[in-house]
């Protein structure tokens, strides 16, 4: 029988073969181009093994709940299932990565007389604590052998621009504090609101906010530069939490350990415990002066309803355990496409607003319940899909084909895979996927010789020297590397776009846009790509090649767009009303139905408001 030696990461140094010996790694892919004897689990687990992401999904809910027979903690239930319950979301993506771990050795423990786990320091101490359980629960032996520290990048050095503003906030910051108790003197003569989250999604909500009698109130970790001015001109209060030192928070000193917690036959107590320590060394004292900054927010300006972005991570969360202690009700606003489950579900807030039927029915299938589902539309598409506004066009689409004018394609790149938030299972995108996809598309396109292609990067993707390692030299002038540009000032000068698990990409199809979805090789489709819109679906080399060319005989007939003025208006609500209003009417009925509960059905308030998923 063989024997396997793991790494977390591929080593620096070529590993010397030996007969029947195997090597693989945890995370990313071996850096060499012959893989025989060498595997990855990225290269090995697929959307075949998606059962091992609804596994992570609900022990991540059992780790957050105060009973549960499978979990025995040492310190205080109550306490360690609330400080869970904040750390929810990357709980969940630390669960997706011991679970595939566990699935994989399991599945091929009867390969290996012996495993040999390489381990190169402190961050690999989760990974060498399930080895250890692992080998003492399969029967394989385990050897540990020590390396070399690992190379853990420090991020750029901050400039002395970057200093100053540092500084510039720290002093806005105090200058606030000492205003704050006057401006919430000021502001308890209207009726409160907080809003937490991206401006992009809540800012076009506030000003509606303002005129229909709210004093609504910004919540950040520290002071948006970007946002100062306009929330003084609109009359808005902003509240930072990110600097304030104050009372205990509600949960353990140290952080939480598990005695036992067993998942496919492993206990993952130790490896689990090593996360949670993490975690509180990385964010006690932010989530301690939030907690603080928060309570004394509300003795100042004490809201009426809690406007968020989303609900998974730890500050919306925190605001929503504290509104439950309040009796306030929370809303969410739909912050992006529901492809991963992560993110959007299980919803904690009270409701959640949605762009669109589309949206309701995947949360639906999430077992989100229909009652707290909100069709309204989404508020920061007003200003380009509402009636009247920009691509709110009877015969949307891309501009026509001049003669002699080239074809231009659009490339919406999402952010590279990182180890750090491993991807589900189910899409298994993976950076040899990634690699793959993108060499498919830029081969197709500048195979055709009036062609130009524009790669639009992730608002979150810094690294450009990935991408610009795909593109030949003699070509580099019909490819363009674009970071600071939107895509509403880029789908004008385009006609066909290609899209890797990108937002954008449904928000192109649905200006009329033909969109090309790209999926990763042995992944599957998240969302039903016809009913959002897409006109065709590739998953490697070939299908893009056929999909494109196909696409290119139809730009002068445009055939997919009777279908896609039906789609969008399933997509975005916004085509038929705006959506900013819907979503302040929400607001008050909330309100209104908090205030006349008594003597009332426990159904949702908002049961006449709410759109029916068609």
């Amino acid at each position: 029988m063989a024997r396997l030696h793991a790494w977390v990461q591929a080593p620096p140094y070529l590993p010397k073969p030996e007969q029947d010996d195997q090597w693989l790694v945890l995370h990313g892919s071996w850096p060499w181009e012959d893989l025989s004897k060498r595997c990855s689990l990225d290269q090995c687990l697929d959307a075949g093994w998606d059962w091992v992401d609804e596994l992570a999904q609900r022990w991540g809910q059992v780790l957050t709940g105060t009973e549960d027979s499978q979990v025995h903690w040492a310190t205080k239930p109550c306490e360690a299932a609330l400080f869970c319950f904040l750390h929810a979301l990357p709980l969940r993506y630390f669960l997706v990565d011991l679970l595939r771990t566990v699935a994989f050795l399991h599945a091929h423990r009867n390969r290996w007389s012996q495993v040999h786990f390489h381990t190169r320091g402190e961050q690999d101490k989760p990974y060498e604590k399930l080895f250890r359980h692992w080998g003492h629960s399969s029967g394989v032996p385990v050897q540990v052998e020590r390396e070399g520290p690992r190379e853990v990048g420090t991020g750029s050095l901050q400039n002395s621009a970057g200093v100053a503003v540092s500084n510039l906030r720290r002093l806005l910051g105090r200058m606030h504090r000492l205003q704050a108790r006057w401006a919430g003197q000021k502001r308890r003569k209207l009726p409160a609101l907080w809003l937490c989250g991206n401006p992009r999604v809540l800012a076009p909500l506030a000003p509606e906010l303002a005129r229909a009698g709210w004093a609504p109130l910004w919540l950040f970790p520290q002071v948006a530069l970007r946002w100062w001015r306009r929330s003084l001109q609109g009359g808005l209060g902003q509240w930072f939490y990110g600097a304030q030192a104050g009372s205990r928070p509600p949960w353990p000193a140290c952080a939480p350990q598990l005695l036992r917690a067993e998942m496919l036959g492993v206990n993952l107590a130790e490896s689990l415990n090593e996360f949670l320590a993490r975690r509180w060394r990385g964010f006690g004292k932010a989530v301690a002066w939030a907690w603080a900054s928060f309570r004394q927010a509300w003795a100042h300006c004490p809201p009426e309803v809690i406007l968020l972005d989303e609900d998974a991570t730890w500050p919306k969360r925190l605001l929503v355990h504290l509104a439950r202690e309040q009796g306030v009700p929370t809303v969410v606003i739909q912050h992006g496409v529901p492809r991963l489950k992560f993110g959007f579900a299980p919803l904690v807030a009270d409701w959640i607003c949605v762009w669109g039927a589309e949206s309701a029915q995947v949360l639906q299938s999430w077992e989100v319940p229909a009652e707290k589902i909100l069709i309204t539309g989404s508020p920061e598409h007003d200003g380009v899909f509402a009636p009247g506004k920009r691509f709110h066009r009877a015969v949307p689409g891309p501009p026509a084909l001049r003669p002699g004018e080239p074809i231009r394609v659009l490339f919406l790149a999402t952010v590279w895979p990182r180890s750090q938030r491993p991807e589900p299972l189910g899409f298994h995108l993976t950076e040899a996927a990634y690699r793959r996809l993108l060499a498919a598309v830029v081969e197709c396109v500048l195979e055709c010789p009036r062609t130009e292609l524009v790669i639009k990067l992730h608002p979150r993707e810094q690294n450009q020297k990935v991408f610009r390692q795909f593109v030949p030299t003699e070509q580099k002038d019909r490819v363009r590397l674009e970071g600071k540009k939107g895509l509403w000032d880029l789908l004008p000068r385009v006609h066909v776009v290609f899209c890797l698990a990108s937002g954008s990409g449904v928000e192109a199809a649905a200006a009329g846009w033909p969109v090309i979805e790209l999926i990763p090789p042995g992944g599957k489709e998240l969302l039903p790509a016809r009913r959002w819109g897409m006109v065709a679906v590739a998953q490697d080399a070939s299908q893009v090649r056929r999909a494109f060319r196909q696409l290119l005989t139809q730009l002068e007939e445009r055939s997919w767009q009777p279908w896609l003025l039906e789609s969008r208006q399933r997509v975005f609500a916004n085509f038929g009303r705006p959506a900013v209003p819907e979503v302040v009417g929400v607001v008050q009925q909330v309100v209104r139905g908090l205030q006349d509960r008594q003597g009332q059905e426990s159904s949702s308030p908002l049961q006449t408001q709410r759109t029916a998923v068609g």
